[in-house]
């Protein structure tokens, strides 16, 4: 997914962002106060995407782990939320019916023209703060390797 900043909104509690979300039914990266819309992706992105969770669900079959989609926010720390495109947690309380997970284990991006240098320069140097994370896996949506 790609992500914009929201220009009306200079800063915001993380109170305010979650109330945000709530009322519009959109999602936001959060940082520090500052929100980033999550804006739709292209028919490459939404494959791609589909096919890494299909593959990384397939792998976990049977164990404690789960795979998740681009709808589970992952919390970095008390101002930082951020929406990766996969993600996995073997933590229990990772699970049910809420979508922030506290201690992921992989997370996945997909690559575009419009969003990768906010996912390589922001979004990776975040990630790599999370004391669980083990991969960061980076997919280019527009490289086909036969």
């Amino acid at each position: 997914m790609v992500s914009q900043p929201e220009p009306k909104h200079a800063f915001r509690s993380v109170e305010e962002y979650l109330e945000l979300e709530r009322s519009t039914g959109k999602k936001y990266d959060y940082v520090d106060g500052q929100v980033y819309l999550m804006s739709g992706g292209s028919f490459n992105h939404s494959d791609i995407s589909f096919n890494v969770e299909a593959l990384i669900k397939s792998h976990l079959r049977g164990g404690s782990c789960r795979a998740y989609n681009s709808d589970v926010r992952v919390r970095i720390s008390e101002t930082k939320y951020l929406y990766p495109d996969v993600s996995v947690s073997c933590h229990p309380t990772d699970r049910g019916s809420g979508n922030m997970m506290e201690h992921p284990r992989v997370v996945v991006e997909i690559l575009s023209p419009s969003n990768t240098g906010y996912d390589l320069l922001r979004k990776i140097m975040l990630y790599r703060r999370v004391p669980t994370l083990e991969e960061i896996l980076l997919v280019d949506s527009q490289q086909h390797f036969a």
